[in-house]
Order: structure tokens, then sequence, then C-alpha cells
């Protein structure tokens, strides 16, 4: 389960030795079960609790034998948690993980020491001995994603969308500022996620907001906040953008009392009254692999070009 993150956040790997040599290509390896985690806030002289802090609320997921999951988000959004979780590192305030049909709360030490972590930051993620053109290219080349020259024009593109010059890939990551680094591994981010991960699932405020194989998530995203976090990404001048589809406004809620209902309302530009009052629930409007949260998901260019003016 690979987890696009910031820097100093973590990655989780499953080893091959790992997974279960009974189950069957296609058959559920790891699940999360309504999965829950707060951390106690605690001050004053005796360190008393002063309430809690929601870093997942309530996260269902499969991943299947064969299957590789990419989680996209803002920071802070609790990509990392869950990782932590599977690896040990993290008890559960509530929920389940199985492992090939297991309870990982039951697994040996040796067992659970198959699932590790990679650390990442911003210098980590890229080869100092390789220039920031290879850096970006290598994803590409390893799936084997078009020509030469068509993953130049990606390169490029990508340059574009984290606002930096093109002339960057004849430099080495050493060169760049912090600020400039994490833009470049946002642009690789971006890249081995749609080229590597099966399924993209995209995390805001400790919820699962949606889930679905990664072009169709890529292409036509139903959930506002999907859209927005692509517009953001894609649209260095936000002035540029409009529509439904612009840029993120606003800043995240703090998890200490993340709002009712919808946790994205107070950034949706589609919010209505059911969005404070009710949760929405994970629904399928892009067939069964297709899953979003929202009350009002945004429609697909098809059905945007048949309803009426």
């Amino acid at each position: 389960m690979p987890d696009v993150s910031e820097e100093g956040e973590t990655a989780g790997v499953i080893s091959p030795a790992a997974i279960p040599a009974q189950a069957a290509p296609g058959a559920p390896l790891l699940e999360l079960d309504g999965l829950v985690k707060e951390f106690p806030l605690k001050g004053g002289p005796f360190s008393r609790s002063r309430g809690t802090v929601s870093a997942v609320g309530g996260v269902s997921l499969t991943i299947r034998k064969g299957e590789t999951l990419g989680m996209v988000g803002e920071s802070g959004c609790g990509k990392t948690t869950p990782v932590r979780i599977v690896a040990g590192l993290e008890d559960p305030t509530a929920g389940s993980v199985r492992f090939g049909g297991e309870d990982l709360a039951v697994l040996t030490r040796a067992h659970r020491r198959r699932i590790q972590l990679m650390s990442q930051d911003s210098t980590a993620a890229m080869d100092p001995r390789m220039r920031v053109g290879e850096v970006l290219r290598e994803p590409l080349v390893i799936q084997g994603a078009g020509s030469r020259a068509e993953q130049e024009a990606q390169i490029d593109g990508l340059l574009d969308a984290v606002g930096l010059p093109r002339g960057a890939v004849h430099r080495d990551p050493h060169e760049f500022s912090d600020g400039q680094r994490q833009r470049l591994g946002l642009g690789l981010a971006r890249a081995v996620v749609r080229h590597l991960a099966d399924t993209v699932g995209v995390m805001y405020l400790g919820k699962l907001v949606e889930t679905g194989p990664a072009e169709q998530v890529y292409a036509r995203p139903p959930h506002p906040y999907t859209r927005g976090l692509l517009d953001t990404v894609n649209v260095p001048d936000p002035s540029a953008a409009a529509g439904s589809g612009a840029p993120l406004a606003g800043e995240t809620p703090s998890a200490k009392k993340p709002p009712s209902g919808c946790r994205f309302r107070t950034r949706c530009p589609l919010a209505q009254d059911a969005c404070a009052e009710v949760e929405p629930p994970v629904a399928a409007p892009r067939g069964a692999g297709h899953r979003v949260a929202c009350h009002f998901p945004l429609p697909v260019p098809e059905e945007a070009a048949a309803q009426p003016v």
C-alpha cells in the first residue's frame, strides 16, 4: 500500500514473502474495516486529557492480491496513520485490520516483520546522482509508458503543473530549495501513482472520500475534493481555473473538532444544508469499482453534456 505523503512521513511496503501462498490473484489480501484512530490530547501540570484528535475516522477498504493502492491527499489528511497501524506501530481505537484473512492483532511477531515501512522526504525521494529529468522519467521507463519523446513531453507537463521551469530537468536535486524539491516530489508522486497504482484512495481529514481505478479517478473524479486537489496541482495560476473544478480554497479544519456531517463541507463549493446534518454514505456512482462519499457528486463529462443548460 504505497502512500503518497509529505516530507517526514512514511510509505508502507508488503514483502512478497508475507503474501499468503494460498491466496489466489484478485483475492482479498489486506482488509481495513471501520478503522478509527484517535490520539489523546494532554496538557497542563498533571498531563490531563484535553480531548482527542481524530486522525482516522472509520476507513474501510480492501486491497486484493496483485493490486497496488496509492493513497493521496493534503498533508495531515490521515494517509500515514493507516499505514502505521498496518505495520503494527499504532493500535487502532476501533475497527480491525485483516491480512490474508487473519486479524493482524493476533499474528506472530515474525509474520508482522514482513510488513515494513519506507521513509520519505523531499531529499531522500531523489537520487542525488541523477538529474531531475532522469528522476522524473524513471517510473515512466519502468512501466514502459510511451516513447522517450512522449515521456519527455509528460515530464514537461509535470514541471508546468508544479510551477517549475522545464530547464529544471538538467539540474541536480541539491540545486533546488526545500520547497522546490517538495514540488518536484509532488510531480514525481503523480507520475508514480498514476502508472504504478491500480487503485487510488483519496483521504480528507481522516475520511476516505473516494476510491476507484487510477485512470477513472484522475480523468473523471466525482468528489469535489478530488477534483479540487487535481486542479490545484494542474493550474499553477489559481485565477486560470473556472467552474466547479476550481482549485481548493480555505484551510483544512482542525482534527480536534471536525465539521459535522461531511468533513469537506466547509471548503466545498457545492455544499448544502444536508451536508452539515448527515455524513454522506459511501456509494458507487461510477460502478462497483469506483466509490465516493458525497451527497452531491460531480457529473462525469458525458452526464454533464446530457443535462439541459
